[in-house]
């Protein structure tokens, strides 16, 4: 596996994300974890799609009972977003920053 030059890691220290396995891997690849608060406000709107697909896979009858199964449910999920969706949250970015700037740390709507 190749990985880019100056990689940073993100993430918001949610447990799997601090899993052994994970920051050993990150460790021999020489990537560097940017420090994130644990309750930091997540302005990613790529979780509110997350949320999505959750959602849409439990609502399914035919729930994946192994990671092939929840592979193609994740894909197939992922494929019945209208754009329109992905466009609105990406011209919600500058109202989430807003928002998160005028909460001065504090808890925002998203």
């Amino acid at each position: 596996m190749t990985i880019g030059h100056n990689v940073v890691y993100q993430d918001d220290n949610h447990r799997p994300h601090r899993v052994r396995t994970l920051v050993n891997f990150m460790e021999t690849k020489g990537i560097e974890h940017m420090e994130w608060p644990i309750v930091s406000p997540d302005m990613n709107p790529i979780e509110n799609l997350w949320s999505e697909v959750t959602r849409t896979i439990d609502a399914s009858a035919n729930q994946p009972t192994n990671l092939v199964e929840l592979r193609q449910a994740v894909i197939d999920a992922w494929q019945t977003f209208p754009l329109q969706t992905l466009s609105t949250l990406i011209v919600s970015m500058p109202g989430r920053v807003q928002t998160l700037s005028d909460a001065r740390g504090g808890d925002t709507k998203y």
